[in-house]
């Protein structure tokens, strides 16, 4: 079935409601679907109407979320409701069952995705910034949500790799993760002079990318990899990693080697926990209930 579904935006003005501007009223179906619903009565449930000699049936539901009102509209050629029913008594009942499951069905996934939504958007993070918006936020310093990496791995001082340095940015990434989520800037100093990851001497991007990666991996695991975003930034003519990271609904440890460590952030650090702490922080989060996710 394609190009059955169509979702059109209206808002309540008095008791009649009103076609909120879109680029899809250009569609003809969609624009007589508004028209005839905005002549309804708001209560006066399924509608049909014709175009080209085509009829089509029309639903609407009031649907909230949040501080958000409207409606949901649920637009379906007539052809197929009418498949294997041949009574037009049992035709126009069975439609409007139909309809109402729909409506419902949408709604039910509606708020299912708004849920979602709300928890991977709990930090917007910067990875899709612009030049400017990135260099404001750099000026503002480093915070709960934001720390500066100078290098991924090269170590500035003895002018060579250190391991050091890659534990220290995966470090950031898990705080973050067990926090309320952050953004992590490689080739940026603690100052907020902007290095770039060229400081990192890796001979192009691709490697660059493929060594985060393989830390990510090392580290931390693939299987939190769905709560970190990150890409390359141009800024003053040198290219910054940009990593955002969201609040994972499980905790998330630093492996290395034999180890794991649980890290969280405090003001504008990031501190390992205990392990009485560590057991504290678990109880209080409750991740054995958010555990299940997937």
């Amino acid at each position: 079935m394609t190009d059955l579904l169509r979702r059109n935006r209206l808002t309540q003005d008095g008791d009649r409601p009103q076609a909120t501007s879109d680029h899809s009223l250009a569609d003809p179906v969609i624009h007589a679907a508004v028209g005839v619903l905005a002549k309804a009565n708001p209560d006066g449930g399924e509608l049909s109407f014709q175009i080209e000699k085509k009829n089509w049936w029309v639903s609407r539901v009031p649907f909230e979320y949040g501080n958000s009102r409207g409606d949901l509209c649920l637009v379906v050629p007539e052809e197929y409701l009418a498949r294997q029913i041949s009574s037009p008594t049992t035709y126009k009942i069975t439609a409007v069952i139909v309809l109402c499951v729909l409506a419902m069905a949408l709604a039910w996934l509606l708020l299912g995705q708004g849920v979602l939504l709300r928890k991977a958007l709990t930090y917007s993070g910067h990875s899709q910034d612009s030049e400017e918006a990135l260099l404001q936020t750099i000026a503002q310093g480093e915070n709960a949500g934001l720390e500066f990496k100078s290098t991924l791995r090269w170590n500035l001082k003895t002018d060579k790799p250190g391991k050091e340095i890659e534990l220290a940015c995966m470090k950031t990434i898990v705080a973050f993760l067990n926090s309320e989520g952050g953004t992590l800037m490689v080739g940026v100093e603690d100052d907020g002079n902007i290095l770039g990851i060229e400081a990192d001497n890796f001979s192009n991007e691709d490697k660059f990318f493929l060594h985060f990666n393989n830390l990510i991996k090392q580290h931390i695991g693939l299987e939190h990899s769905k709560y970190i975003r990150f890409s390359i930034k141009r800024i003053q003519s040198y290219s910054v990693l940009v990593v955002d990271c969201q609040k994972s609904n499980k905790p998330v440890f630093l492996k290395d080697k034999e180890d794991e460590d649980f890290y969280v952030r405090v003001g504008p650090g990031t501190r390992k926990l205990s392990t009485r702490e560590v057991l504290k922080s678990l109880h209080s989060q409750r991740w054995g209930q958010a555990g299940e996710d997937t």
